[in-house]
């Protein structure tokens, strides 16, 4: 750092000129797009383009102070009283600075400038791989002086208008990664991660730094009121190494107890999660630990630690270029826990065990607030079909059919009484000694129901339904709907498409029938909606089809 030695004379603000108001507004929000420092042999000249004033102003008003090297501009125009506001080109020399004294220059709390006098920029970055050392400086008051607080190896990868930056544990420095731009002898970093708030997020490598390059050797500054940071790199020579990414994640959240989950990572601790996850869809994604890692074995070692039972989970993977590597660390598996029946609708077969002539019958099955609708698709004496409520205690799940049935023989209702259950959080299966049935979460996609593209079961079902509206909602289509009933708790509603697509109109359109199957014998009207992910109707190489729903008609545009 430069030694900030005073001049002769007291600095003194000179040549204040400004431009008239203007409506025109600022082409950046960046200050340091639009502030120029020269430093001349009167003393600092700055230039502030499109500052912003009230359209009452009749002058700039500028004052500043120099003490320790950091030289602090306030700037204001005035008066200060109109509600409207606009913009003037500003500028003024402030006499009795050189360049060798300043080595920071803030503008209405703003940094504009730093220097600091150890190497100067002959080339523009280059894309590569920097290693050094970062160093953080605080300023201590008192004793009104700057002390270093710490320093730590870091790796800074450019390329392509993309950063990332090595972060160590005790956050010396933190890291960082996402976009970069650059601007004379200004970076601009813009870090696309999740943070805790528990340290200094200028130890992160985001915003605005000024930078100085020699073709190898590369220096990173920003300066604080309070600190200093610091990058000291130079660039690898040869060829770039070749790297994947992991990410570690956990679903803490499913059981009732406090816990840490610590990662550790080649031996050394990467940290903690920060957020419950129930997948890991990719190495970026916020709460989990993601980092960047050499082509190679790695080895890794997860601690639980908390109120519940600690746990001690260790492995090693492979990882090939750009590869991305999902830990997940399971509660449920690791704590054999079974979480509770999620609502929603399941599809899979049943099974009655003591029998061997009908086996893997297909059932869909439906629960929600407490009340369920099962659905046997068996074109002969469909047992399976029942609708009524359900509850859960323990491992147990009680159904109380409400099914009218015919008076027949052998129809006996098989979804009632008492079944066992296992879940995990997936995959549901029911047994009460004379039936199994295997089922599956269905993806609705946010929406109560899938559509249906079955030719046999569109040509062949129901559609005796009054149709109220329908609207679309990102991918789920919206019907309200009524028909006559008790309460339409046992109604099996499905949204069905033939599969056949009229191509020869524009827009291509699809026709569907809204299929109610209802054995109430009531005379109320009962009003519903419900909402069904229609992503399948989707004709590739087209934007919008149309759907023409049991003679409504509404245009789907995705």
């Amino acid at each position: 750092m430069v030694s900030c030695t005073k001049s002769d004379q007291e600095p003194q603000v000179s040549n204040v000129s400004f431009s008239p108001c203007q409506q025109t507004k600022a082409a950046t929000n960046e200050l340091q797009d639009r502030v120029d420092v020269a430093f001349t042999g009167e003393g600092v000249k700055i230039t502030y383009n499109k500052f912003e004033v009230t359209c009452d102003f009749n002058k700039v008003d500028v004052t500043h102070s120099f003490v320790n090297g950091v030289l602090r501009i306030t700037q204001q125009g005035t008066p200060n009283e109109a509600k409207c506001i606009c913009y003037t080109d500003v500028s003024y020399t402030i006499k009795g600075i050189s360049k060798n004294e300043v080595n920071v220059i803030f503008i209405n709390g703003v940094q504009v400038y730093c220097y600091n006098g150890k190497i100067e920029v002959t080339d523009s970055i280059k894309d590569g791989t920097f290693s050094g050392i970062f160093t953080v400086t605080y300023f201590v008051e008192p004793p009104n002086s700057w002390v270093s607080s710490g320093s730590g190896r870091a790796t800074v990868v450019l390329k392509n208008g993309r950063y990332t930056c090595t972060g160590n544990p005790n956050r010396l420095p933190a890291g960082g990664s996402g976009s970069f731009a650059t601007n004379d002898d200004t970076i601009k970093f813009y870090d696309e991660n999740e943070w805790t708030a528990d340290f200094d997020w200028n130890l992160i490598l985001n915003g605005m730094y000024f930078y100085k390059f020699d073709g190898k050797r590369l220096k990173l500054s920003k300066k604080t009121d309070y600190a200093l940071y610091e990058y000291d790199l130079e660039l690898e020579e040869g060829v770039e190494k070749k790297v994947g990414f992991v990410s570690f994640g956990a679903n803490y959240h499913v059981i009732n107890c406090q816990s840490t989950v610590t990662v550790f990572l080649d031996g050394e601790k990467i940290g903690a999660l920060q957020k419950p996850v129930n997948a890991i869809n990719d190495c970026r994604e916020e709460g989990n630990l993601n980092r960047k890692i050499s082509v190679g074995e790695h080895s890794y070692h997860v601690e639980i630690r908390g109120d519940c039972e600690p746990k001690d989970i260790s492995g090693t993977f492979a990882v090939s270029e750009n590869e991305c590597i999902k830990i997940f660390i399971d509660y449920y598996q690791i704590f054999n826990y079974q979480p509770n029946i999620k609502e929603g609708i399941y599809s899979g077969t049943y099974i009655p065990i003591m029998s061997s002539i009908v086996v893997g019958r297909e059932v869909t099955l439906e629960l929600k607030n407490g009340r369920f609708v099962c659905k046997d698709f068996s074109e002969e004496l469909p047992s399976a079909n029942g609708a009524g409520t359900y509850s859960v205690k323990n491992d147990t799940i009680i159904f109380i059919d409400e099914w009218i049935r015919p008076a027949m023989p052998l129809y006996d209702a098989i979804l009632i009484g008492k079944y066992n259950y296992v879940f995990d959080g997936k995959k549901l299966t029911l047994s009460n000694g004379r039936y199994i049935f295997d089922l599956e979460l269905v993806d609705t996609g946010g929406c109560d129901q899938n559509v249906i593209v079955n030719a046999t079961e569109y040509e062949n079902a129901p559609d005796q339904v009054s149709i109220i509206g329908m609207k679309i909602e990102g991918n789920c289509l919206k019907i309200k709907f009524a028909a006559s009933g008790c309460d339409g708790s046992t109604w099996i509603v499905k949204l069905l498409d033939g599969g056949i697509t009229d191509a020869a109109v524009y827009p291509k359109q699809r026709t569907l029938k809204l299929s109610l199957d209802n054995k109430e014998i009531c005379d109320a009207v009962i009003t519903k909606e419900i909402s069904f992910n229609i992503e399948d109707l989707q004709i590739p190489g087209a934007n919008k089809v149309q759907l023409n729903v049991s003679g409504n008609t509404i245009l789907y545009e995705y």
